[in-house]
């Protein structure tokens, strides 16, 4: 029995899909292919279970939504990560991140602990930033930009911009035009709602 249970080990999946499939087709009988094999026969009638289970997942009814697409195997680290995707991407707030934990989920966190992990990703995301190469930056164009009702300086390279072609480009100046033609229409509410401004502005004119 041992060397049959060492020769069943070192069997590679190719031959233990053969033998189910050959049990299931019952084209062999089960002690040939035991004796063939050098396994048992108990052996033998486990992967003929295999077979038969797959053969009848794969020809049962479907039901529609309810249908298994894939497993997706959590871990810590693939939860911290939809933490991220949660409040980076979706914008979603901590306390939205506890909710969706709790009822989809079913595994509860605190505000903290969302806190921590985005903090502990900050500090990560600081370190990437100081170690990038800046020196080949000449030309800069900087802006300030509100975040957290905080100021933020933040700034382009001119030519990385300028270097941007096609459909990409486009849009970008699409935005600009956007924005500009915005400014232009509050400039004349502001003008409109204050007469004494009009009439400087037409006396500068």
């Amino acid at each position: 029995m041992i060397p049959a249970l060492t020769t069943t080990a070192s069997l590679p999946p190719i031959v233990r899909q053969d033998i189910g499939v050959q049990m299931v087709a019952r084209s062999q009988p089960i002690s040939h292919l035991a004796a063939t094999h050098q396994v048992s026969r108990k052996f033998v009638y486990q992967q003929s279970d295999k077979a038969q289970q797959a053969l009848n997942e794969s020809f049962a009814p479907s039901q529609g939504d309810d249908d298994v697409l894939f497993n997706l195997p959590v871990t810590k680290n693939w939860l911290y990560q939809l933490i991220l995707g949660l409040v980076l991407i979706c914008h979603s707030s901590y306390r939205k991140v506890v909710e969706l934990f709790r009822d989809l989920l079913d595994m509860p966190i605190s505000i903290g602990t969302v806190h921590n992990r985005l903090q502990a990703t900050a500090t990560k995301a600081a370190e990437i930033n100081k170690s990038q190469d800046l020196s080949g930056i000449k030309v800069g164009l900087q802006d300030e930009i509100y975040q957290a009702d905080k100021p933020v300086l933040v700034g382009v390279d001119k030519h990385d911009v300028m270097t941007l072609a096609g459909p990409a480009l486009a849009v970008r100046q699409e935005l600009y035009d956007f924005h500009c033609f915005r400014t232009q229409t509050a400039s004349r509410q502001v003008v409109s709602q204050h007469p004494q401004a009009e009439n400087s502005a037409a006396q500068s004119a």
